[in-house]
């Protein structure tokens, strides 16, 4: 499975890993659709992630939006994959989601816990 989500503490974390491509967007909508209605804040892990395409991104994109709507906290973890970090920068979104590119998930998920918000 290239998707998996752990819910609890008014967050969720979903997990990406190998290829994340159009075959696994109708699943990662879905969830992203869910933890959106739910309030909580969501981060979004890349590490284990070998690749991404477009579809991905938009889904992420259009769930940043939304999220931005909501008032609901939207990050993706700081430590991707060198193809991951590549396609986050060409796409222009790294500067909303990544806090700082030395920390890991963990280190994420503390600046959610310290109440910290996003960069503009």
């Amino acid at each position: 499975m290239n998707l998996a989500m752990e819910r609890g503490g008014g967050r969720s974390v979903i997990r990406l890993a190998g290829e994340v491509n159009i075959g696994c967007a109708a699943e990662l909508k879905a969830l992203l659709v869910e933890v959106l209605s739910s309030g909580e804040e969501i981060l979004i892990e890349f590490e284990r992630a070998g690749a991404v395409d477009v579809s991905i991104l938009q889904l992420i994109l259009a769930a940043q939006r939304e999220a931005t709507q909501t008032g609901v906290r939207l990050a993706l973890s700081a430590a991707l994959a060198e193809p991951v970090a590549r396609a986050v920068e060409e796409a222009g979104i790294a500067p909303f989601w990544i806090f700082d590119r030395g920390a890991d998930a963990l280190a994420v998920e503390a600046v959610f816990a310290n109440g910290a918000e996003r960069r503009p």
